[in-house]
């Protein structure tokens, strides 16, 4: 599936893997209890690879270096939730304060309305921490408008769009992995995707992060 998944990726003119693919290897890794671990860890792999995109964003931001009330700015929120999210998957942070900080994250969402936030490098970290705490990915449909050329408008589901049309689209998408391929490949001043990247991201993720995962998980039990 991986080589088929490799191949199709490098034929295609955008370098999209496809949410029919990820979706089948989500599907095939959810058999076994290894794998339903592997799959938690795949998305946090994915979400700390752009991390440092949106961390190197806002550290020229003053107004995001404020400490809150926990001792942490929004500057270090993704880093830190990553962190805990790793930690309840090796079973020594509670997955009641996990699921709990995650709904506390949910409400820095609103970086995305500020143009200087490379949000879908946030996104995929909120989205990580989301299938951590069970949300399984690609599961939501929603639908869109789309124009018809006589003027005519029809409703295209989610379950239809391209990977750049999934990426930013919040838990209707619910997948760290997208999320992150194109804050891989988004250029920060002209946010037009180089589709080079994207071919990037999605080898690295076949060859390199689900291999990993795989490994990291070993004999673990789903929890919480």
């Amino acid at each position: 599936m991986i080589d088929k998944a490799i191949s199709a990726v490098q034929n295609h003119p955008r370098h999209e893997l496809g949410q029919a693919r990820r979706r089948a290897i989500y599907d095939v890794l959810r058999l076994s209890p290894r794998g339903e671990v592997a799959s938690l860890w795949l998305a946090l792999f994915a979400a700390q690879k752009v991390l440092p995109i949106y961390e190197h964003a806002l550290a020229a931001i003053d107004e995001y270096q404020a400490i809150d009330e926990s001792g942490v700015s929004i500057v270090q929120k993704p880093r830190h939730m990553l962190a805990a999210a790793e930690l309840t998957l090796q079973g020594t942070h509670s997955w009641e304060a996990m699921r709990a900080a995650r709904d506390d994250f949910y409400q820095d969402m609103h970086l995305g309305f500020d143009r200087r936030v490379p949000y879908l490098a946030l996104i995929a970290a909120y989205e990580a921490v989301c299938e951590v705490t069970g949300t399984v990915p690609l599961s939501n449909r929603i639908s869109k408008a789309v124009q018809c050329d006589r003027g005519t408008t029809v409703y295209v589901s989610s379950d239809k769009w391209t990977d750049e049309e999934l990426a930013g689209a919040g838990a209707n998408a619910a997948d760290a992995a997208v999320n992150a391929a194109y804050a891989y490949a988004q250029m920060p001043d002209t946010r037009e995707i180089d589709y080079v990247k994207v071919l990037q991201f999605w080898t690295w993720w076949l060859r390199e992060a689900i291999p990993q995962a795989w490994t990291i998980a070993g004999d673990a039990q789903p929890a919480g």
